[in-house]
């Protein structure tokens, strides 16, 4: 990797750590950043289909961008996921207890990726579009899915803005994730916890 890009990656990392902390009020864990500079380096690690993802481990999380991911909002946004998983917890993220569509909408309002959403402050001012299709809420299906079909990102984001309306906004999010990772159950299609 040039050093001019070297260094543009770490300044961006450091906005993106930012972003997050102002978001959540802290960004416990830090992750381990690996950035492809080279196709062939995004083909080696199987990276080659998207723009970046976020590995949670018990000990710490990996972020590992392609050449195309090599930028603030998507490293925002994989840092973004890095928080919520951790308070959430690994556990309840793998077995689809917290929706990994909530969770990616939660990245894409965090990131304020301008390919998912429209400017403003309201929901209806923000959503690309108003989807009421089912979206996948296991890990395994959302990757495949979401490789296929971009737009499964504004879906996701745009019901995480029609909950937070109905939920207390921003903090009633927060209080939402903090308690899930208490154990708390979520069910975010009726926006209640149970």
């Amino acid at each position: 990797m040039p050093a001019q890009t070297r260094a543009d990656l770490l300044r961006d990392a450091e906005a993106a750590t930012a972003t997050v902390r102002t978001f959540y009020g802290a960004f416990h864990r830090q992750p381990f950043l690996v950035a492809c500079w080279t196709e062939k380096c995004a083909r080696k690690l199987k990276e080659q289909d998207t723009m970046g993802i976020a590995i949670p481990t018990p000990f710490r999380s990996i972020v590992s961008l392609s050449p195309n991911g090599i930028n603030r909002t998507i490293l925002t946004h994989e840092f973004a996921h890095t928080e919520l998983h951790y308070r959430v917890g690994l556990w309840v993220r793998a077995i689809g207890t917290f929706p990994v569509w909530f969770d990616e909408g939660v990245a894409v309002l965090v990131s304020d990726d301008s390919r998912y959403l429209n400017p403003g402050t309201t929901a209806s001012q923000r959503c690309l579009r108003n989807s009421e299709r089912p979206l996948p809420t296991s890990p395994f299906d959302w990757n495949p899915k979401a490789t296929k079909d971009p737009m499964l990102y504004p879906d996701a984001v745009c019901r995480v803005l029609q909950w937070m309306e109905v939920n207390g906004g921003k903090a009633g999010l927060l209080k939402t994730i903090d308690a899930v990772g208490k154990g708390v159950a979520f069910n975010p299609e009726n926006g209640r916890q149970s």
